[in-house]
C-alpha cells in the first residue's frame, strides 16, 4: 500500500495497561515485527523516561515486579541489564545494585 508516494508501514504496537506502545518504549525488543515479544516498557503514559518506570523494568529484571520476574535468557537478561544502566545514567539516576551483580556493569 503506498501513501503520499511511498510504500505505508504500518507501525506494531503492543497494549500495555491500555496504552498502545511502539518497540522503542520497550527495553528488550528482539523481533520489531511480533509485539508478543517485547518485554519490560521502560516509557510512562506520556511516553517520557521515568526512574520509576526504569525501577519497574529493573525490579522485573531482578527480584521481581509485583511478584512477577521477567522470563529472559541468561544472555539477553545480561544485555538487558547493561542496557538499563546506561539508562538510569542518561536520567542521572543510580541504578539498583543487583544490576550490575546481574553482568550488567
Amino acid at each position: 500500500m503506498y501513501k503520499y508516494g511511498f510504500p505505508f508501514r504500518e507501525v506494531k504496537m503492543k497494549m500495555v495497561d491500555g496504552k498502545a506502545l511502539p518497540a522503542s518504549a520497550f527495553l528488550f525488543v528482539p523481533d520489531p515485527e511480533m509485539p508478543g515479544t517485547w518485554k519490560l516498557p521502560i516509557l510512562d503514559d506520556e511516553e517520557e523516561m521515568t526512574a520509576e518506570q526504569l525501577g519497574r523494568a529493573a525490579a522485573a529484571l531482578g527480584p521481581g515486579f509485583r511478584g512477577q520476574k521477567v522470563e529472559l535468557s541468561a544472555e539477553a537478561r545480561k544485555a538487558a541489564a547493561k542496557k538499563l544502566i546506561g539508562l538510569y545514567g542518561k536520567l542521572d539516576k543510580e541504578p539498583p545494585p543487583y544490576l550490575a551483580k546481574m553482568g550488567g556493569g
